[in-house]
């Protein structure tokens, strides 16, 4: 079931698809193979070549397009389809939908990262670090607001406030936790380091107002 969308919106859609645009149509979506995910956005573009390269620069596969004749599209959910609605300026479409990502009552996260090549990243004030290939996992907490703090780091761009700001843009998000209170963020950091039996590369990394060594986690691939 697909809803949250007039008549009018599709037919704007389908007509720039059909035009040779790349197009782009957000929607509420219930399906349940996809539990976690209530909505959906469509990219599409009856150029094929071009709706082919454009999914390669965001990791997408070519035997992912629906290759239906008059409107060739993907579609996108979850982490990768904020992404991807950040990087082509369509913040729009994530304020209209309020994409379901994050618990609004919990109150920690944990973002994980991979990076798919080794890297020299300047950290801001705090230094210089080399990042290895892998997973990173980085906890952080948000008394309120817990939505707009998360979505603020999935963005790349934007002004470098928080650690995480300057990896960011070396990497790809690929999923995000929420958690309850039950566990305080320290606390939380070590249960998840215990879970994934991750190690600790930069020290002081999220953790300048705590006793902690780093609140970022390393998963070698």
């Amino acid at each position: 079931m697909a809803f949250g969308i007039n008549r009018e919106e599709l037919k704007s859609w389908k007509e720039k698809v059909n035009s040779g645009d790349l197009a782009f149509l957000t929607h509420y979506w219930i399906h349940p193979r996809f539990p976690e995910n209530n909505t959906v956005t469509k990219a599409g573009c009856n150029d094929l070549e071009k709706l082919v390269k454009w999914g390669k620069q965001y990791g997408l596969k070519e035997e992912w397009i629906d290759h239906r004749p008059m409107y060739p599209h993907f579609d996108l959910i979850g982490v990768k389809q904020v992404d991807i609605l950040f990087q082509e300026g369509l913040e729009s479409h994530v304020e209209r939908f309020r994409l379901p990502l994050i618990n609004e009552d919990h109150t920690l996260y944990a973002i994980h990262l991979t990076i798919t090549e080794n890297k020299i990243i300047q950290i801001g004030k705090l230094g210089t670090f080399q990042f290895p290939i892998g997973t990173y996992i980085y906890v952080g907490s948000a008394k309120r607001n817990i939505r707009s703090r998360v979505l603020r780091h999935i963005k790349r761009e934007k002004p470098f406030r928080w650690h995480f700001d300057y990896l960011r843009p070396q990497g790809d998000i690929w999923t995000v936790e929420t958690f309850d209170d039950r566990l305080d963020e320290c606390a939380r950091y070590q249960q998840l380091k215990n879970k994934y039996r991750a190690q600790e590369l930069v020290k002081g990394f999220g953790s300048s107002d705590c006793h902690c060594s780093t609140h970022l986690l390393y998963l070698p691939d």
